[in-house]
């Protein structure tokens, strides 16, 4: 049963699970590549290093710099996987009217970690599917399994 949405629900979503897709594939590798750095750098043998301006960095700095940058690049990674299961549930549940809440629900979600992870395009997308299937979902509420059908309604005269 296909919703007035459903296409757009589905094809918004699978926007998001590529870009989702995309952003986690750049993310491991700038995790593969800190971890190179981080292991070039702490092999080198020097306890601390001058720069051009004469100022003196130590090792414990960089380390503390290092791990800073893990960790940004981890809240990325969680805010990409977010968006990604945002992306499968509008896939798996576009076409199904029980399942345009949690479709809802995990756009909003989505909507929230991209925002937290800067993510403006899977933001914009997350808002417009999360609005599409809450159209959708009062759509079907308020069409009673029980209703009447139209050709049979009492005609007075």
């Amino acid at each position: 049963m296909n919703t007035s949405h459903a296409k757009a629900i589905k094809g918004m979503s699978i926007a998001n699970i590529v870009l989702a897709s995309l952003g986690i594939i750049g993310i491991l590798i700038a995790w593969a590549m800190l971890g190179v750095g981080g292991a070039a750098i702490n092999d080198s043998g020097y306890d601390y290093f001058y720069t051009d301006e004469g100022y003196i960095i130590e090792m414990s700095d960089i380390n503390m710099l290092l791990g800073m940058l893990g960790g940004f690049i981890f809240w990325g990674f969680a805010c990409l996987v977010l968006v990604l299961i945002a992306g499968i549930m509008g896939v798996r549940g576009a076409n199904k009217p029980e399942k345009l809440k949690s479709v809802m629900v995990w756009n909003i979600v989505g909507a929230v970690a991209s925002f937290l992870g800067a993510g403006i395009i899977s933001l914009v997308l997350c808002i417009v599917v999360a609005v599409f299937a809450n159209k959708d979902k009062k759509l079907y509420a308020m069409a009673s399994p029980y209703a009447a059908p139209v050709c049979n309604a009492p005609t007075y005269g």
